[in-house]
């Protein structure tokens, strides 16, 4: 597995700030903007969150995966290369090729293996619970958070059945509570309303009826974040990976313009470790 060159190491004082990734199919890609605009401006990222879409980004990047080498993958693959048309039963296609392709290029790891803390949220199909997988194999977390349900037959993991993390939390920030950032960033790929056109077939109702269940959780999750970055993507399809490149560009126009605030954050505010040492401090005689 390539690593990103000079991955630093989690902060000795706690994470600083904590990413999460949202939901979004073929939009999540954006994420990857973000985080080279991230990149770029030297803002480090200590911990990540994903859910579905942005759980397989969020992956490849805690697994140390050069940002370079995830844009090229992300400009060259193709649905074919990620699911598997079977027989309806529980769903339309299979998401097993999709762990294989993280386990392809991460290694058959568990979460203990990757280079930063990360976090995938997916539901649990019996008891409509959300679960955040922070141990384990890697590659089934991931595919389970992208269990589109209806389109992608849920994933099985410890015999409980999986789903998209979407349905219960599409914007993770609440699972990044599992490592507790001093600053929570959230991107949100699914903030901006497309125009609700009929839907002319099933694929298009499946993803305009999860959207419409996203959208239901989604304002809390933002609630929850010191900072949240929605980049306009509306005038791309949930499916249209031909248009990569231009998702991941405008994904990192809007943490460009995001860039300063967040900035002033890292600035202002210590990590949960320096604020406990202090507190304790002041107990003192």
């Amino acid at each position: 597995m390539s690593r990103r060159p000079g991955a630093a190491e989690p902060p000795a004082g706690g994470p600083r700030l904590g990413l999460a990734l949202s939901g979004g199919a073929a939009r999540a890609v954006a994420h990857i903007g973000v985080l080279q605009a991230f990149a770029a401006a030297g803002v480090p990222v200590d911990c990540v969150a994903g859910s579905s879409g942005g759980a397989l980004v969020g992956a490849l990047y805690a697994a140390g995966i050069p940002l370079a080498e995830i844009e090229r993958l992300a400009t060259s693959v193709r649905w074919a290369d990620l699911v598997a048309f079977h027989l309806p039963r529980l769903g339309f296609l299979s998401s097993r090729p999709l762990a294989d392709f993280v386990q392809g290029l991460i290694g058959d790891v568990t979460f203990s293996d990757l280079e930063l803390p990360f976090a995938a949220v997916a539901t649990n199909l019996a008891t409509g619970e959300r679960r955040v997988f922070t141990s384990g194999k890697v590659g089934p977390a991931v595919r389970a958070s992208c269990a589109i349900p209806q389109i992608f037959s849920p994933c099985e993991i410890e015999g409980e059945l999986y789903v998209d993390g979407g349905v219960v939390e599409f914007l993770p920030v609440g699972a990044l509570a599992a490592f507790a950032p001093a600053i929570t960033v959230g991107v949100n790929v699914g903030a901006a309303r497309e125009r609700v056109r009929r839907p002319r077939h099933i694929m298009q109702l499946i993803m305009q009826i999860t959207a419409v269940v996203a959208r239901q959780n989604m304002a809390a999750s933002e609630a929850q974040a010191d900072v949240v970055l929605r980049p306009d993507l509306a005038s791309f399809g949930p499916f249209a990976l031909e248009r990569a490149q231009d998702m991941i560009a405008v994904g990192r126009e809007e943490a460009e313009r995001c860039l300063p605030e967040i900035q002033d954050l890292l600035a202002r505010r210590p990590s949960p470790l320096h604020r406990l040492t202090s507190g304790l401090k002041s107990l003192r005689p």
